[in-house]
């Protein structure tokens, strides 16, 4: 079972701050953006299937958050649209959220590069951080979980592994 995190309800709630602060240079950014600074040493020189993994888990993201980038900063939008739902309805284990999230944090480093000299003001600046961090916390979660499932599979596995005494009855059958 997963351990879903809750949105905070705390001083540093970005919904709120959000409305009243729209950003209309977030608009801006488009995806295209992203996978070429994914692709610089800022990026973390991604190439080929990790490249094509962050775009598509920020697309799909994004797509569930009404394909407008200033709703990434909505963590209630991430958590209802995505973990909530999304995730829920297709089963993800919890290293597949993981991973989503991994992507969508490096997604708000890419923001606060400010790519193709798009300029974002101060407050937009303080709410990316803010919910990157929410971000990175519920990463943590699904990291440790998933941490647990893999010991779980590994002793799951373990009496299935071949020993000396089975190739022994293989090499000497038939």
């Amino acid at each position: 079972a997963h351990v879903v995190p809750e949105p905070d309800h705390d001083s540093t709630d970005t919904d709120n701050q959000l409305s009243v602060t729209q950003e209309p240079s977030l608009k801006q950014i488009q995806i295209s953006d992203f996978n070429e600074w994914l692709m610089t040493p800022d990026g973390g020189l991604k190439r080929g299937k990790s490249l094509d993994q962050h775009t598509k888990q920020v697309r799909t993201i994004l797509s569930l958050v009404g394909n407008d980038p200033s709703n990434l900063i909505q963590k209630r939008l991430i958590h209802n649209n995505f973990i909530d739902s999304y995730a829920k309805q297709r089963k993800f284990t919890s290293g597949t959220i993981r991973c989503y999230l991994s992507s969508l944090k490096r997604f708000y480093d890419f923001l606060c590069s400010e790519p193709k000299g798009i300029k974002l003001s101060e407050q937009t600046k303080l709410n990316i951080n803010i919910v990157s961090g929410v971000i990175e916390r519920w990463t943590s979660i699904y990291r440790k979980e998933s941490q647990t499932r893999q010991i779980q599979k590994m002793d799951e596995d373990l009496p299935k592994l071949l020993t000396a005494e089975n190739i022994h009855t293989f090499q000497t059958s038939e």
